[in-house]
């Protein structure tokens, strides 16, 4: 039986798009010496081939990037995730965390959990408390479609509040990539400030608040140029309002921070400020020969 190599520069696509004709394929001059036509059932199982090869290397359509806020206020939408559970346990014996993302903000909340089933206890006491400390209502709130987020309790609590449940489609956390990027940002971080310092794996709920933390006050938000927390609290508006104070009342800045310590502060740090002032003054004064 003779020995037939298919070239793929050589071939072409049916009309149907299903496969490739056979009597377009032809054997190399160095194999026959002439172009003879490949044999039906060697074109047939191609085709086969062909659409196995295409069904294999088949991509998800990318999902495209946001370059607009579509959000107009703080808790108008809330992105939510649960990670873990992690090899282990915190010194409180917390496994789990879930982690709350605000997406006009982009503020970010990370509550530790012991098990995944305080998921929905602890967004109830965080709904209820956010919507009155930030004089907002919540209007919308995504998740994936895990069990910690997709019961009754949290159905019940959503419809009587009248918040809108979104759920990302099965296998898709593309479309909840808010905050599952802010899950590895703040994973990576805890894990550099714990391989940095040497410190116990236990101390990794420690090292998670402070990453929640400094990304809230450090990493400024896209579009808007302004820190979370600025965006959360209004805080620009604040510093504008204490320039203005501070302007019109330029003779009180000169006091000094230590006179509005309270007096046992005051008490407190004195024996440090005179210990200090001589060390400055010895250290000033010239060696006589």
């Amino acid at each position: 039986m003779e020995n037939y190599s298919l070239l793929m520069g050589d071939s072409s696509v049916d009309e149907d798009g299903g496969g490739v004709d056979g009597e377009a394929f032809r054997a190399p001059p160095a194999a026959c010496g002439t172009e003879t036509p490949v044999p039906r059932i060697l074109a047939s199982r191609w085709r086969r081939l062909g659409s196995a090869c295409v069904a294999g290397k088949q991509l998800k359509k990318k999902h495209p990037i946001k370059s607009i806020v579509t959000t107009s206020r703080p808790l108008e939408l809330l992105h939510l995730d649960l990670f873990g559970p992690s090899h282990y346990d915190t010194l409180g014996g917390s496994k789990y965390g879930l982690v709350i993302v605000d997406d006009y903000s982009r503020y970010s909340w990370v509550f530790l959990l012991k098990s995944k089933d305080e998921t929905h206890r602890e967004f109830i006491t965080f709904a209820k408390k956010a919507q009155r400390t930030y004089e907002s209502e919540i209007k919308a709130i995504r998740t994936d479609n895990g069990t910690e987020f997709k019961n009754y309790t949290m159905q019940e609590f959503v419809d009587d509040e009248g918040i809108k449940h979104e759920f990302s489609a099965p296998y898709t956390p593309q479309q909840n990539g808010v905050v599952e990027r802010k899950n590895r940002t703040i994973i990576e971080m805890a894990r550099t400030m714990l391989s940095e310092f040497n410190s116990p794996h236990n101390f990794w709920g420690e090292a998670i608040s402070t990453a929640v933390h400094y990304s809230n006050r450090l990493f400024l938000r896209p579009l808007h140029n302004k820190t979370p927390y600025e965006l959360l609290t209004d805080l620009a508006m604040v510093k504008k309002n204490i320039a203005a104070a501070a302007s019109s009342t330029s003779g009180g800045a000169t006091a000094k921070a230590s006179s509005n310590l309270p007096r046992e502060a005051r008490q407190m740090l004195l024996p440090q400020l005179r210990r200090r002032r001589r060390q400055v003054l010895a250290a000033a004064k010239p060696e006589t020969g």
